[in-house]
């Protein structure tokens, strides 16, 4: 093998010119392979108003609702249910972890908000609820 490529590289390319039918460098027809339709060519159009998710029957973050329309989406605001599992951390703290957190996430998902400064935000989490599941030991009486 010679070189980076070697001799095999060169083979290659010559093989895939040799497939390419008589013509196809001189082809001149451009087809649309996907096309927008409704609120996705023209979302300012009347009846396409904003859309947030989730919608009442489509709650799920596993709904194909979502993949149908994800071109009209205009905000996503999905619900989370913390766990607090840290027994050094109160439910207190763990919830304005939480809150910083989904701030900074949607802070960080303005569609080019490095450059414009009013570009809404995308994705704003719900905090729903904490559990708190952290071990609670029981002292024995006596030792408190």
């Amino acid at each position: 093998m010679m070189g980076a490529g070697g001799p095999r590289h060169g083979f290659i390319g010559a093989a895939l010119l040799a497939a390419l039918p008589a013509g196809a460098a001189s082809c001149t027809r451009v087809v649309e392979a996907v096309t927008p339709e409704g609120c996705a060519a023209q979302p300012s159009a009347l009846g396409c108003s904003p859309i947030t998710w989730p919608i009442p029957g489509h709650s799920a973050n596993s709904d194909p609702w979502i993949v149908e329309h994800h071109d009209a989406i205009t905000q996503m605001s999905p619900r989370v249910l913390v766990l607090n599992f840290s027994n050094s951390l109160t439910v207190d703290t763990v919830r304005q972890t939480a809150e910083r957190q989904a701030a900074a996430i949607a802070e960080g998902s303005r569609y080019h908000g490095y450059s414009d400064s009013s570009a809404p935000v995308f994705l704003t989490y719900q905090i729903a609820g904490v559990v708190d599941l952290a071990d609670h030991p029981v002292r024995p009486a006596g030792t408190g």
